[in-house]
């Protein structure tokens, strides 16, 4: 009888574990349809690919609000990561950022840095691209 029960308990709890109606840990297809109608999940986001063809696109911004730029131009960077001139509304010059910073939505350009990082960018300069120093050294030599 020990034996029948011993071998019979763990049995009971592998089918009580598999009891649908449970608290489950995965969204069920309704959470993910909220999530998708509230902006909370990325649904069609891809990695952008730098081509010339971006030349003139507006790039908005991931969570909404005003239009952040539009792409002026394609390079390489210095380390040869592609690099996008990101034309700023406001700036006279344009913001360098690697193509790792936006990202295609469907027919979108979208940018992953928030609005106000942006207007940093345009107003202080880009850390790490050479475009000058808070030491009063010449731009771009580090000397």
């Amino acid at each position: 009888m020990r034996t029948l029960f011993a071998a019979a308990v763990p049995a009971l709890l592998l089918m009580a574990a598999a009891v649908p109606g449970q608290a489950q840990t995965t969204a069920t297809p309704a959470g993910k349809a909220e999530a998708v109608a509230n902006g909370t999940m990325d649904t069609g986001a891809r990695e952008l690919t730098p081509s010339r063809d971006l030349i003139g696109k507006q790039v908005v911004h991931r969570h909404g609000g005003p239009v952040a730029g539009t792409i002026q131009d394609v390079t390489s960077g210095s380390d040869g990561r592609p690099v996008i001139a990101l034309k700023v509304p406001n700036s006279d010059r344009p913001v360098m950022l690697h193509a790792s910073d936006f990202e295609r939505r469907g027919d979108s350009v979208v940018i992953m840095h928030d609005p106000a990082a942006v207007d940093q960018f345009a107003r202080y300069g880009q850390p790490g691209v050479g475009s000058g120093s808070s030491t009063g050294t010449a731009p771009g030599t580090g000397q």
